[in-house]
């Protein structure tokens, strides 16, 4: 009779034992990194490049689940595009058309500067999980 000592751990998700090796729990099917924390399936570098390309309307955050992130965002984006379409195309430089043009730049580099933040410091999904 062969007998085999195999070393198992708790699965953090799920609580069923699994092999201290594993890097995939067979009973709940999450991923682990090689601290034995669950990891995301998304791509950190999909994230970023949708960071830069597309995150004036917040569709990097939209990638990793945070979708009231992604709302403001895509609001802000648009609100500032759309403030400065109709001021291009109005022609008029009154004060109300040069106050408008002021919120649009706001509205447009507070976005820039929120996007870069997050590029530097997101590396977790919605649910806390770590990206690959």
């Amino acid at each position: 009779m062969k007998t085999e000592c195999t070393m198992t751990k708790k699965c953090p998700m799920c609580g069923e034992e699994i092999s201290a090796e594993a890097k995939k729990c067979k009973h709940c099917g999450e991923y682990f990194d090689a601290a034995g924390r669950p990891t995301s399936q998304k791509q950190r570098s999909t994230y970023i490049l949708l960071a830069i390309f597309l995150g004036g309307i917040g569709l990097h955050s939209a990638y990793i689940g945070k979708m009231k992130i992604a709302m403001c965002q895509a609001a802000m984006g648009v609100g500032g595009w759309m403030t400065t379409f109709i001021i291009v195309n109005g022609g008029k430089h009154d004060n109300f058309s040069i106050a408008m043009a002021h919120i649009s730049i706001v509205l447009l580099v507070s976005l820039c500067v929120w996007v870069l933040c997050e590029i530097i410091s997101v590396d977790k999904d919605a649910d806390g999980k770590l990206m690959k």
